[in-house]
């Protein structure tokens, strides 16, 4: 009998033991099935499985002008940390802003985005570029820098002068001369003896004399007029009002390659909300201001303020319906003004921004 029962006890030891694992069995199975999943989202969605969801941030190549406001943007995406905060990591890979450094690194390949006009953005387009625009960033708040005591007062004035531009082929020259034509029948290009040189070349080119005027940024352009010495005869937002032209579109855009777009649809609206907050930001931290300030190495109160201006004044959020159409518009003053030949294209590709 006491052998019986040790014997039974050795058989429910076993039972207990198999029983164990077939319910441990049962328990791993359950981690990886239907039922924990659903379990799961009882809690939260269970996010669908994405390229980009399964790999590290996308990392977003972005050429940026070291000068001017071109630079504050990409600054603040870095400084408020908003490219993780929206699942990006910005890179950015700064240039002097020599006359078509953004569009040189973008074709061979160094970055996937730059700032670009929507002009030079056709042409290139044209020539087989594969790039779309995708978020407006500055409308047309470039203008004209003279010496305090220049007899220039408006657009008649542009003759039998030394002028500097930033690029001789950016919609802000043509609209001049386009301008220049339509209102008073002559053609400064022609008037004038032009020469092209960087944004910040043209800075000391204008305190050295060797040049009468430039055509430049307007925080450029601020940073000698705050202090005095200087002034801003007229801007380009000006000379589109002159010629029946709507300003409520973008000078500069955003631009990024098309095969980046195809691949990460998703980092290119993370980007826009990213940039969409900076700007907000911009526009309603006072402090902030100081710091950009010491970056680009202005202390004149004035220029600041000129500074700010020219930001609420020209810096675009967010695309509307009707920018396409207002493009659409000025290039056709543009080709009818300049003409072909000088624009460098007869038409505007049929998608030139893009639409998520």
């Amino acid at each position: 009998m006491e052998m019986k029962q040790t014997v039974m006890k050795r058989k429910g030891k076993q039972i207990s033991i198999v029983l164990s694992f077939v319910l441990m069995a049962g328990l791993f199975a359950g981690c990886g099935g239907r039922d924990n999943a659903t379990q799961a989202g009882a809690g939260s969605p269970v996010p669908e499985n994405t390229q980009e969801d399964a790999s590290a941030p996308v990392e977003l190549r972005l050429n940026v002008v070291s000068t001017g406001t071109q630079s504050i943007p990409a600054f603040l995406i870095q400084k408020l940390e908003l490219d993780k905060k929206y699942g990006f990591e910005l890179k950015a890979v700064e240039d002097s802003g020599v006359v078509n450094a953004n569009w040189i690194s973008f074709k061979t390949g160094q970055v996937d985005g730059m700032i670009s006009d929507w002009l030079s953005l056709a042409r290139n387009m044209k020539q087989g570029a594969e790039a779309l625009a995708v978020v407006p960033f500055l409308g047309w708040g470039n203008g004209i820098l003279v010496p305090e005591d220049s007899a220039v007062q408006g657009l008649e004035d542009l003759n039998d002068l030394k002028i500097g531009v930033y690029n001789r082929n950016s919609p802000d020259w043509v609209f001049i001369r386009a301008a220049a034509k339509k209102l008073h029948n002559f053609d400064p290009e022609k008037t004038n003896s032009v020469s092209e040189a960087a944004p910040g070349l043209l800075l000391g080119l204008i305190q050295e004399k060797k040049v009468d005027m430039t055509l430049n940024y307007g925080d450029l352009n601020n940073k000698l007029a705050g202090p005095g010495g200087y002034r801003i005869p007229f801007l380009i937002s000006e000379i589109l009002t002159d010629i029946d032209l709507s300003a409520e579109a973008p000078f500069l855009f955003y631009t990024f390659s098309k095969s980046f777009i195809e691949e990460h649809p998703d980092t290119v609206q993370a980007f826009a909300a990213a940039y969409k907050e900076a700007m907000e930001f911009l526009m309603t931290d006072a402090e902030i201001w100081n710091e950009i300030a010491g970056r680009m190495d202005v202390t004149n109160e004035k220029t600041i303020e000129l500074m700010k201006e020219n930001a609420r004044n020209n810096i675009f959020t967010e695309l509307t319906p009707e920018m396409d159409a207002h493009i659409r518009n000025m290039f056709d003053v543009l080709k009818e003004e300049a003409g072909e030949k000088e624009l460098g294209i007869d038409s505007l590709p049929d998608e030139l921004i893009w639409h998520p």
